[in-house]
């Protein structure tokens, strides 16, 4: 299934390092964006969804990663001071819907698609991954995984 995300773009958001195996690190991250919107700086060159992007990886779905979250924006917007900015790259992805109350069912979605990859279902390129919220829909996440070029 191919959207207007398939094509690579620019996100401008919140950053940090977390890790899987730390889910605390990830929720002070959300946590950090439901404060501050990234929105409210953005202003309106920054698309309507939310998108939370995982790139910068240093290996597997095990090991530290880089996660953003954030708005698409044009690629010559500029960012502002504390924000970070990343560029996805245009690739193969695989897209699935995590649908129901969240983030319960986006977290029992993404464990599935490590399941799959374990048992070498989903060739991953881990190049960027990335969720997208749509607020006109907030019982449905649409998840971007990244794969290797056939």
């Amino acid at each position: 299934m191919q959207d207007r995300f398939s094509e690579g773009f620019v996100i401008v958001g919140l950053s940090g390092r977390v890790r899987n195996d730390d889910p605390a690190g990830i929720g002070a991250l959300w946590a950090q964006f439901q404060a501050d919107p990234p929105r409210l700086r953005l202003g309106d060159q920054a698309a309507p969804e939310v998108i939370c992007l995982y790139h910068d990886y240093d290996g597997s779905f095990t090991d530290p990663y880089r996660m953003t979250i954030g708005h698409a924006v044009p690629a010559a917007a500029p960012v502002p001071e504390g924000l970070f900015r990343a560029e996805v790259p245009a690739q193969r992805m695989a897209v699935l819907d995590a649908t129901g109350p969240q983030p319960h069912n986006v977290i029992a979605q993404w464990q599935a698609i490590w399941a799959e990859e374990t048992a070498g279902g989903l060739d991953r390129a881990y190049r960027a991954d990335f969720d997208l919220y749509d607020a006109a829909q907030p019982d449905l996440v649409r998840i971007h995984v990244g794969l290797r070029d056939a």
